[in-house]
């Protein structure tokens, strides 16, 4: 039954791009705080950062 793998597979996928988003909106948010404290250098390594998890 190979398509009970995949749908493992996709709900895996699915899970985990969810905990990624969530992942993601918390660093915005956390960087756009930065910034409103004046800390753009700071917010902008802690967002490149991000992107490379």
């Amino acid at each position: 039954m190979p398509w009970i793998s995949m749908d493992v597979d996709v709900c895996y996928s699915d899970r985990r791009f969810s905990e990624n988003s969530k992942m993601v909106n918390n660093i915005g948010k956390v960087v756009l705080d930065l910034k409103s404290l004046g800390f753009t250098s700071m917010a902008e390594d802690a967002y490149a950062s991000a992107i490379f998890l």
